[in-house]
């Protein structure tokens, strides 16, 4: 995983970290922008260009995800499918 982050951190140098396309909304307001990486039933992993390190987001802090400017907005946390009805 390191080697995806010191890509990621080179193509990000000298960027304004404010302008990346994903954003994190958090339960309290604050929104993060960043790059989504992974999304599970647990936690969101992202890269925000301000550091080396791949961060992580509990599920349970997490509002809203805005990916690609806001084009796309998931509810968080995402409802896992009721299997047990069918």
């Amino acid at each position: 995983m390191a080697n995806i982050n010191l890509v990621l951190h080179a193509l990000l140098k000298g960027k304004d970290p404010e302008a990346l396309s994903d954003v994190i909304e958090l339960n309290n307001g604050t929104r993060i922008p960043s790059i989504i990486l992974n999304i599970d039933g647990k936690e969101v992993q992202y890269f925000t260009g301000k550091s080396l390190n791949l961060e992580m987001m509990p599920e349970n802090s997490i509002h809203m995800l805005h990916l690609d400017n806001g084009t796309i907005s998931i509810p968080f946390p995402v409802a896992e499918p009721d299997f047990a009805a069918f």
